[in-house]
């Protein structure tokens, strides 16, 4: 629960479901959100009567809490014309600015994190890396999700990277639900099946992912011979070279570009 307001600059997909997570707290007095996207806005107004709509120097003046959720390039016209205070606490929900530039954008605030958040945040339930932790995000994220609070910006970088295999997993079921039709299943049937396929893999593990793999991998059976066949073929040595790419990109002019260790700290929401 927080007793103050929390302003939310850049209201696009991210923006909006991170507005709805918020407002999912009865405590929350107001949440402040900028007129980016008229229609996410509109509905978040519709939502909950304590969203109000203002502009970015506005929010700043409500709230000691500010959410950025803006893409880079934009947060790089709109924060320079904003003057930030000491009281202030900066969250950026930001994939491509790293914690110098933010600094330097932000300057007068008194303390800054980002923090890895998707659009699923908005019904609660995620794992969500931060780095570095401050008390802000416990109060806004902590009571519904589990914090990974990663121990350098590298880190936190590397869980950014591997976000970028999303699409990728999605469409391996976009495959299979084709395959099926192709073999003569009616269309939604196949989409139905290859969904509930891959949400039963996801709730059937349990224990570690190679553990998980193990399970449903008899041997000798259909599920080795496939993934033999995706490993002869260098799907997993492509994977890691493309992860690589994507660590770059977020990296590039920020931080050294050498692979990072992953070890974390992580702690359990509460």
């Amino acid at each position: 629960m927080t007793e103050h307001a929390v302003g939310i600059v850049g209201v696009g997909r991210l923006g909006e479901a991170v507005a709805s997570a918020l407002l999912s707290d009865s405590g929350l007095p107001a949440l402040y959100v900028t007129p980016r996207s008229s229609d996410r806005v509109a509905r978040l107004v519709a939502q909950d009567r304590r969203v109000k709509v203002a502009e970015p120097r506005v929010v700043l003046h409500h709230c000691d809490v500010v959410l950025i959720a803006l893409g880079a390039a934009d947060a790089r016209d709109v924060l320079p014309e904003l003057e930030f205070e000491s009281r202030h606490r900066i969250v950026s929900l930001m994939a491509e600015m790293g914690l110098s530039e933010l600094d330097s954008l932000t300057e007068a605030a008194g303390h800054r994190c980002r923090l890895l958040a998707l659009p699923s945040v908005a019904g609660g339930g995620q794992t969500l890396p931060v780095h570095p932790r401050i008390p802000a995000v416990d109060a806004l994220f902590g009571k519904t999700n589990t914090l990974i609070a990663a121990e350098t910006e590298e880190q936190l970088i590397a869980f950014w990277s591997i976000t970028a295999l999303l699409s990728s997993i999605i469409m391996v079921g976009e495959v299979a639900a084709e395959w099926l039709e192709r073999s003569g299943v009616e269309a939604t049937t196949a989409e139905i099946y290859a969904r509930a396929l891959f949400a039963d893999v996801q709730s059937s593990v349990t224990g570690s992912l190679k553990a998980g793999a193990q399970k449903v991998a008899t041997p000798g059976g259909l599920n080795v011979m496939m993934r033999q066949r995706l490993t002869d073929a260098g799907l997993s040595a492509e994977i890691e070279r493309g992860l690589d790419q994507v660590y770059r990109r977020l990296t590039e002019g920020e931080l050294s570009s050498t692979r990072p260790s992953c070890s974390v700290v992580l702690d359990g929401g509460h």
